[in-house]
């Protein structure tokens, strides 16, 4: 759903009111499907555990209000953001605590298996960190106890692997109760990175990292006349059809593709047709900017960011609309100086 819905609109819908939208339903089917059986769970996780402790994100100095949802709470709150105080950043807050919370329990156990010859391995397997919303659930820890209390939990485990012997008395065999607890909660699980992926809105690339990060993966090629002549000619043909919305939603299609390919430098030299007859589901590409990277092959990845440039120009009007206030403010006389001073002599500079 990234880049399909504005901060704006984000603030005016429901969660499930944009789960029923058609697009959203038929690119994923199965995710809505889940997500819809477990919201009220999510609820009531949320409303019961999470809400007095995610109120505070990264150096904050202050508290944000404690936050209930129910069905009828806006979509942006929902959406993980560390732009707007309220909204996602509450989400981005309660991400922080998962990480530390999962990341300061393997810190603990490790300690015990730092000289354990047999379970030696963890330790290695704790080294790697991961983005924990690229982790699988066999990553994550999730250490359900018996719906009883604590007491209960641990005499379960201890009666699972324990005899009695000939006088009536428990021996514990506690090499097994250690293999269980490993094998069933240690095994696989990954350290967190300190990093999170944000939702990126719509219009709103200029906050995300998405375009640095293809440009440090992939070398950037201008583009030649003969190739700025067929954009300029398609352009032309949208702009005879007097559809703004299309040349937007070009525009953002070029968006999606830049952020698929990112961090994908395995993918240099490719042909744009190539990348789109191969692309997941869930790339949605509009269909005047397939047919026409289909019937010129010429463009290549390497073109996608000036390929970019070119629609971010005829879009700039409506990108600004859209744009948080921060972004938005006017330069005053001395920062246009400084900028123009910074960029005289630079080429091929990208911003």
């Amino acid at each position: 759903m990234i880049n399909r819905i504005s901060r704006n609109e984000a603030k005016e819908k429901t969660l499930l009111s944009v789960l029923d939208f058609d697009d959203i339903k038929s690119d994923f089917p199965t995710e809505v499907k889940n997500l819809k059986s477990l919201f009220p769970s999510i609820i009531q996780i949320w409303n019961n555990k999470v809400n007095t402790k995610a109120r505070k994100y990264a150096c904050m100095d202050y508290e944000m209000e404690i936050l209930n949802i129910s069905e009828s709470t806006k979509i942006g709150y929902f959406l993980n953001d560390k732009i707007e105080t309220g909204y996602g950043l509450y989400l981005a807050s309660a991400n922080e605590i998962f990480k530390k919370t999962q990341n300061d329990f393997i810190d603990k156990i490790q300690e015990c298996f730092n000289k354990s010859i047999k379970y030696g391995f963890l330790k290695n397997n704790f080294k790697e960190k991961k983005l924990f919303q690229n982790c699988n659930k066999n990553e994550v820890l999730n250490i359900c106890l018996n719906k009883g209390n604590l007491q209960n939990s641990f005499n379960d485990l201890l009666n699972l692997f324990s005899i009695r012997d000939e006088f009536d008395k428990m021996e514990f065999n506690y090499e097994k109760i250690e293999s269980y607890i490993v094998v069933k909660y240690l095994v696989g699980k990954k350290r967190f990175s300190e990093d999170q992926i944000f939702f990126l809105y719509k219009y709103e690339y200029i906050q995300s990292s998405f375009l640095s990060n293809f440009i440090d993966n992939f070398n950037i090629i201008p583009l030649s006349d003969r190739l700025k002549k067929l954009l300029d000619d398609l352009i032309t043909t949208i702009n005879g059809k007097n559809n703004l919305n299309i040349m937007e939603n070009i525009w953002i299609s070029i968006q999606m593709l830049i952020f698929f390919l990112q961090d994908k430098a395995d993918n240099s030299n490719f042909t744009l047709s190539s990348i789109l007859s191969n692309r997941p589901n869930f790339l949605k590409i509009n269909p005047i900017l397939e047919r026409f990277f289909v019937e010129n092959i010429e463009f290549k990845v390497e073109h996608l960011l000036e390929i970019f440039n070119y629609f971010e120009f005829h879009c700039f009007e409506k990108i600004k609309q859209n744009l948080p206030r921060g972004p938005n403010k006017k330069l005053d006389l001395e920062q246009k100086q400084r900028l123009n001073e910074y960029f005289r002599n630079k080429k091929d500079f990208y911003v």
